[in-house]
């Protein structure tokens, strides 16, 4: 049975005002979105609880292309309908995306290298082009950093860790950050101090302004052996679509450790992954292509596996589990962490899988 951790509210802009002048239960967004919301996850002593990035910070602007991209070098300049201007010269750069909101590439978010009074200049991020034509929206937001999105005065201060070195250490996160192959392992540690985030590296530097990306998906590792409490984030509600690229690989099976930007749980078949999945012949492991692997909070263990593994078969959702029955219909929990394992690929190139904003 899934053990019910996660307690999720949404409140329109007037609600969530008034809910926000309650500054020591809630991290206060500047919201300009119509939805916002706060999510309360319970974090149990001595386990890992999964959480990933349900909410993004408040757009900062919004608008239409005046024309198609430039494209040049890997990186695509979009020219903006912007009367007034969005902002000063280079004011985003390296701390904000694009969303791209509507037309051919919806969903996609884009890292900005500079901007002008007018237009901003993204970096493609490996891909070939960017499809886009006037009249195209979209939103300017800042990134998650390690202190906006966990704030280090809002963790209880028994769990700042008495030293920098692993035994010393109370509160640790641990993110899923790429890799090669699949059973992937977090390949990032930041533990938490007196003074703030740190990351578990050589010299152990300052971590608070560490990106977090959306999709992302990290484990709260708590070590105080005998603490509890309630991990309270807020911010806006995405209802645009997320495209989400999915690696693969030429030589091997390839896992993408995702979380789904929707503060919200839904069925499997709520996801929209088949048109980026490619089905099983049969329920025979030796005919299995890609599957789909459930990392949540079932079990209160560190390093746990995960707790379901679901691929396609027969044009359906099954499970692999006695029968391999049917599955469409089970429910993801908004906070679980999704490792879709891509089988082996005759390009090696990504896959892209766009999940609408199916909420209820």
């Amino acid at each position: 049975m899934m053990k019910n951790n996660l307690r999720i509210t949404f409140f329109y802009i007037v609600v969530m005002l008034t809910a926000f002048t309650l500054n020591d239960f809630l991290v206060a967004q500047t919201v300009s979105s119509p939805v916002v919301g706060f999510v309360a996850l319970d974090i149990q002593p001595d386990t890992d609880t999964v959480v990933t990035v349900g909410f993004h910070q408040a757009a900062e602007f919004s608008g239409k292309l005046s024309a198609a991209p430039s494209i040049s070098d890997g990186v695509a300049t979009l020219d903006l309908q912007a009367v007034s201007g969005i902002g000063a010269v280079n004011q985003f750069a390296g701390s904000h995306y694009i969303r791209i909101r509507t037309g051919n590439e919806s969903g996609k978010v884009l890292p900005i290298l500079s901007n002008t009074a007018s237009s901003v200049t993204v970096d493609l991020e490996g891909a070939a082009g960017l499809q886009m034509a006037i009249e195209d929206q979209i939103s300017i937001t800042q990134w998650w950093t390690l202190e906006t999105l966990f704030p280090s005065a809002k963790q209880p201060a028994v769990q700042q860790s008495a030293g920098d070195l692993p035994p010393d250490r109370k509160l640790e996160i641990l993110l899923y950050a790429g890799g090669v192959g699949t059973s992937l392992s977090p390949s990032r540690i930041f533990f938490l101090t007196a003074s703030g985030w740190k990351e578990s590296k050589r010299g152990f530097p300052s971590a608070g302004g560490v990106i977090i990306r959306p999709f992302a998906v990290m484990l709260m590792r708590s070590k105080s052996g005998g603490l509890a409490w309630k991990l309270l984030s807020s911010g806006s509600v995405n209802a645009n679509d997320s495209a989400i690229l999915l690696q693969t690989s030429a030589n091997e099976a390839q896992d993408n450790v995702i979380g789904i930007d929707r503060p919200v749980a839904a069925k499997l078949s709520e996801l929209g992954l088949e048109s980026a999945f490619e089905e099983s012949a049969s329920n025979d492991s030796a005919d299995r292509k890609d599957e789909l692997l459930i990392l949540d909070n079932t079990e209160g263990t560190k390093n746990r596996p995960p707790s379901a593994t679901y691929f396609r078969s027969g044009g359906q959702w099954v499970i692999d589990d006695a029968g391999f029955p049917e599955s469409g219909n089970d429910v993801i929990p908004a906070e679980a962490g999704l490792i879709v394992r891509k089988a082996v690929s005759q390009n090696g190139l990504p896959v892209l899988w766009v999940n609408q904003a199916n909420y209820p």
